[in-house]
């Protein structure tokens, strides 16, 4: 090889190796050397699964339990029209789901299948709550149960799920051989305003059996303020009245 041939080659090789530094090696950093995360899609940095368990607050299958549903029932609220409840019972301790879809299953007394409704929810950590479905309507055909269950999988998350702190005080219920009302207030502990809260009364009979359910949506409570609450009847209620559980359901700030 002469000189200007082993010049041309010295040339061509310093380029390359500029183009390597400049170009290959961010290239390299950005796609082949990542640093490891909870959403890479790989079990890493003693995950437990694949992007859950271990430093991630996405829990793995077997790190949780299902919730428990201690009871379902379906109330009369007009001719045709129900509403459906399920009392829910979250064991998990620091464990919560932002998001849990479900549904509502309603039958007759021959089991066949009159209503469907599905909805979704959010999950608190070591809690106990309603969820309520509203103006289910079955016209002429009469139900006799609902099933209620959730639809896996749950999407368990560990850390902190901060729901706003409210007090119910001044529980009342007049009317309830005929209109029946029950009226309350709630009041926000938070030192900022909490909107959209929904809010459930449970009554209950004697034998703690649950008799009726209605719930109203509070648009917003200023810091430290409280709000009226009242749920009304068409038709009395069953039976002589127990307890009344009233459950206010906000979501934490900023979600």
């Amino acid at each position: 090889m002469n000189w200007a041939s082993r010049r041309q080659a010295i040339y061509i090789t310093v380029a390359i190796f500029i183009f390597v530094i400049l170009v290959g090696v961010p290239l390299y950093l950005k796609y082949f050397d990542k640093a490891p995360t909870c959403s890479d899609g790989v079990q890493n940095q003693n995950e437990h699964g694949i992007d859950c368990g271990g430093p991630c607050a996405k829990l793995c299958a077997d790190e949780s339990k299902d919730p428990i549903t201690l009871y379902q029932r379906l109330f009369q609220t007009a001719p045709g029209t129900y509403s459906l409840v399920a009392m829910v019972e979250n064991d998990n301790q620091g464990a919560y789901a932002e998001k849990a879809d479900y549904v509502f299953k309603t039958y007759d007394k021959d089991n066949v299948l009159l209503d469907e409704r599905t909805g979704s929810t959010f999950i608190p950590p070591s809690d106990t709550f309603p969820i309520l479905e509203h103006s289910v309507y079955t016209g002429s055909r009469i139900p006799a149960k609902t099933v209620f269950s959730f639809i896996y999988p749950i999407n368990w998350q560990r850390g902190s799920f901060d729901v706003p702190v409210t007090n119910v005080i001044g529980v009342s219920a007049t009317s309830t051989d005929s209109t029946p009302k029950v009226q309350a207030t709630l009041v926000n502990e938070e030192v900022y305003a909490i909107t959209n809260v929904q809010v459930i009364a449970l009554v209950y009979d004697e034998q703690n059996n649950a008799m009726a359910v209605s719930q109203t949506i509070v648009d917003s409570i200023a810091a430290k303020q409280n709000a009226k609450v009242v749920f009304t009847w068409n038709t009395p209620f069953t039976g002589s009245i127990g307890k009344i559980d009233i459950v206010a359901r906000a979501l934490p700030r900023n979600r």
